[in-house]
């Protein structure tokens, strides 16, 4: 917590030492699994948006003991990082009431938003923007401006890898990660600037060194005070000085700090039971550590990387529940971050499951980008321009949690045995195929596909607006 940060991160010097194997296996595991078992913590495969608020609270109960127990290690000194329930307690009742992102008239101010609460603030929450994958230096452009016309659109993370600078290919900490971090700040405000959204507030951490995103925060043409930066956990229950050095950085210069909560499901953090509890656990823990301004969850599939899948989707939306039922921050991303499906109609698909289940619990939504972040210019704005639709939808419904559920379970059987067959990823096509990169609009074709898949939601009965 800020103000505490001194005191907490200091204790990476003087804590207990455990060596990082010991503490994956010996420390962090058995008690996450303990944890789980003492809570009845279950995965339930037709029960993906929570309903059970008694079960809820184990999953919070659990995450709580989980960060007491086994604290967070630092990786650079193998220390222990503990905290005391007094040092928990007050973390939640000193949290910020309202979070302010962007300037001037791109500013937007959020407060803590509850579940099924359709008459505080907007509906959805707010919508997120999420650009992440190699981008082609001849669309990078369009595809930032493909996001910026979309008045829906409240923030971006413009994440795009810019892999290659004067001709040589970008590696981390070297000076062309600085000068491609450059390249990439410059773009996006020149974007911003262009599409009239001068104030608007950019997300995007590009680099993997600190030193690039130093060198991008200059006050006349770089990272302003309405704009964010990452300053995650790293899997599981674990920090390091280069994270610890960004987020200084980032309380210093006045800009705002975000993070995702970290979950390889098949991975340390198990299964999807278990990984819900490490999702409210990283929200808790980050809260210590970092107080992020954004909070969000970010279950992933380890072996498909995916964090629209029914596991994903359960441990995210259960996990994110948890924390929003006992934690009052003010602002909170649901998933789905970004889709597996390439530009096409099973992207769109996971958009709407990923919205639906945000709205419903008062998390923001998002739009992202596709083939798993890992194929080259698979993102496009009319992602997130359905995704903050489906958000409105569900308020205009006023929908409950268990109807939310059941429209997540339907529309999970249009791409989950893609998933199952790891062939989704293989599914769509790139920007270039779906917009005309020239004036950063979707093409017939594609807007049709768009258009599909509103007239089949308003089928299985969510007011979508559908203009032929």
């Amino acid at each position: 917590m800020k103000g505490r940060f001194l005191d907490y991160w200091a204790r990476a010097e003087s804590g207990p030492i455990v060596f990082e194997k010991d503490f994956d296996l010996k420390v962090y595991w058995p008690r996450l699994r303990d944890l789980a078992k003492k809570y009845k913590i279950e995965y339930d495969p037709n029960h993906i948006v929570p309903m059970d608020d008694e079960q809820l609270d184990n999953v919070f109960k659990a995450a709580y003991e989980l960060v007491l127990d086994v604290g967070i290690l630092c990786q650079d000194t193998e220390r222990l990082i503990k905290f005391k329930p007094e040092e928990l307690q007050e973390t939640f009742d000193n949290m910020p009431q309202e979070l302010v992102l962007g300037l001037g008239e791109e500013a937007i101010r959020l407060s803590h938003k509850g579940f099924e609460d359709y008459d505080n603030q907007r509906n959805p929450h707010f919508v997120q923007g999420r650009i992440l994958g190699p981008i082609s230096p001849e669309v990078y452009t369009s595809i930032s401006m493909s996001y910026l016309k979309e008045p829906i659109m409240d923030m971006n993370h413009f994440q795009g890898v810019i892999g290659r600078v004067n001709g040589v290919d970008v590696k981390p900490n070297s000076p062309f990660e600085m000068l491609s971090e450059m390249e990439r700040v410059a773009l996006v405000r020149d974007a911003c600037r262009r599409a009239g959204r001068p104030g608007f507030s950019d997300g995007g951490t590009m680099p993997t060194g600190y030193r690039s995103q130093i060198v991008a925060d200059h006050p006349g043409w770089g990272t302003t005070i309405g704009d964010q930066r990452c300053t995650n956990l790293m899997p599981q229950m674990k920090t390091n000085y280069e994270y610890m050095c960004k987020a200084l950085e980032m309380y210093q210069y006045g800009a705002h700090t975000w993070g995702g909560s970290i979950a390889y499901i098949g991975s340390l953090s198990g299964g999807p039971a278990t990984s819900a509890i490490q999702v409210c656990a990283d929200n808790i823990a980050t809260d210590l550590v970092y107080q992020l301004s954004l909070h969000g969850s970010w279950a992933l599939d380890a072996l498909y990387f995916s964090n629209s899948s029914r596991t994903a989707l359960f441990a995210s939306l259960w996990g994110g529940a948890a924390y929003l039922k006992h934690v009052n921050h003010p602002a909170y991303i649901g998933p789905s971050w970004q889709q597996t499906a390439k530009l096409g109609k099973e992207y769109f698909w996971e958009h709407v499951a990923g919205a639906i289940g945000s709205s419903v619990l008062g998390m923001g939504v998002c739009g992202g980008t596709g083939a798993q972040s890992a194929g080259p210019d698979c993102a496009c704005g009319l992602g997130v321009r359905l995704a903050g639709e489906v958000g409105q939808a569900v308020g205009r419904a006023r929908l409950t949690r268990k109807q939310a559920n059941d429209l997540v379970l339907k529309i999970l059987e249009k791409y989950q045995p893609m998933i199952d067959s790891r062939t989704l990823h293989t599914i769509g096509v790139n920007y270039q195929d779906a917009y005309d990169v020239e004036s950063a609009t979707p093409k017939p074709e594609f807007l049709e596909i768009y258009n599909e898949v509103k007239k089949e939601l308003v089928e299985m009965g969510l007011p979508m607006r559908v203009f032929d």
